[in-house]
């Protein structure tokens, strides 16, 4: 059974003190001499672990030969270097997908619907002519950012 015991907490000359009317409240359980742990509760036991088995000795009993701990900076920083030029070459190297090429083609329309657009405005050609061309160029730039959407890794 656990107890509570309620006591006032005197402070030492290095303590800060208490305010006034504060009490702290001990929840640990009253130890007897002839309490032993097979009566103990079984939150107050902690059964005895094994520590798992390791390939390695721990770091700070592992030998300090400054050409193994060389070798394997070397040995990692020749991976990560394998990785980044591995990221390199596909950065450079792009597929050219059937998405990317309507997208290409799609755009080329568009800037060219819009320069013929500028220059039926500069000549002042009618102005149904001029939005059937820029209504046009509206389509076809949702069809060059559709390509491009789908040919996205």
């Amino acid at each position: 059974m656990i107890e509570e015991r309620t006591e006032s907490r005197t402070t030492s000359s290095d303590e800060t003190p208490a305010p006034h009317g504060t009490r702290f409240v001990d929840a640990r359980p009253a130890e007897s001499p002839d309490r032993d742990a097979a009566s103990a509760p079984p939150h107050a036991v902690a059964p005895p672990t094994a520590a798992p088995p390791h390939d390695e000795p721990p770091y700070h009993a592992r030998p300090r030969d400054p050409r193994v701990l060389l070798e394997r900076i070397d040995a990692a920083l020749a991976d990560i270097r394998a990785h980044l030029d591995a990221l390199a070459r596909d950065r450079e190297r792009r597929d050219l997908t059937a998405g990317r090429l309507t997208g290409a083609i799609a755009q080329s329309l568009v800037i060219a619907l819009l320069a013929w657009a500028a220059s039926d405005w500069i000549f002042g050609v009618a102005f149904e002519t001029l939005a059937t061309k820029l209504g046009f160029a509206l389509l076809l730039q949702l069809l060059a950012l559709t390509g491009f959407l789908l040919s996205r890794d």
